[in-house]
């Protein structure tokens, strides 16, 4: 009966770190994802922001790395490789922990940060050529127009003419922009309900990841202590 519960075990704590590894996988990909999003947008936030899908991939890459390790020393009944496991899959969740309160304390400063950061890129954007790309991008993927409404380019623009992508038009299409076509939608609304959507979504994830990482430090420290006992 001891043989039958510690083989069921082993195979728990292997189908674990299995998960655990498409996690991690799972969690480098998110990472791309939002890189290839936010890439377009970084003039609009800051580098803390711009950071965070790096971290993802790094951490992804981590986590598979873990669950390899995991992997082995319940295979192999290594005690040392399942003591490795708990205690750096522990300092993980400590550091995600660390990381979702420090988003959550600097959650308020996210809608000042990006008004100002439209603010002073419109403001500039005379002066540099290379801030309209992002801004005629972010207004026509996001369908909206200035940093609160059209009258925004009032001070950037000697014309009654707003760029195309206030009328959801490409960069080069010829076809003039009028305030009354243009749309009502403030780009700094459209951003900010952007970015909490996708973290909302990413600390659910993080969430559910961290529950799901506490379950594998239970039964590797289990598994751990019936190898010590054979």
């Amino acid at each position: 009966m001891v043989d039958i519960g510690l083989s069921f075990a082993k195979y728990i704590v292997f189908i674990f770190n299995f998960l655990f590894a498409l996690v991690g996988l799972c969690m480098g990909a998110v990472g791309v994802i939002i890189k290839t999003k936010l890439v377009h947008f970084e003039a609009f936030t800051n580098q803390v922001l711009s950071a965070f899908p790096v971290v993802l991939i790094v951490f992804g890459c981590v986590i598979f790395l873990i669950a390899f390790l995991g992997c082995c020393g319940s295979v192999s009944e290594n005690t040392c490789c399942l003591f490795g496991f708990s205690v750096i899959l522990i300092m993980i969740i400590l550091f995600e922990v660390g990381i979702s309160i420090f988003a959550y304390e600097k959650k308020d400063q996210l809608d000042s940060f990006v008004e100002n950061s439209l603010r002073d890129t419109l403001r500039n954007i005379k002066d540099d050529s290379t801030l309209y790309p992002p801004w005629h991008l972010l207004q026509y993927e996001f369908n909206c127009c200035g940093i609160n409404s059209p009258d925004d380019w009032k001070a950037v623009n000697d014309t009654i003419y707003l760029p195309p992508s206030c009328c959801h038009l490409n960069i080069d299409d010829q076809t003039t922009c009028l305030k009354d076509q243009a749309s009502k939608l403030g780009c700094k609304k459209a951003l900010i309900d952007f970015l909490h959507d996708h973290i909302v979504y990413l600390v659910g994830i993080g969430a559910g990841i961290i529950v799901f990482q506490l379950f594998g430090v239970v039964f590797s420290c289990c598994l751990f202590s019936v190898f010590r006992k054979n």
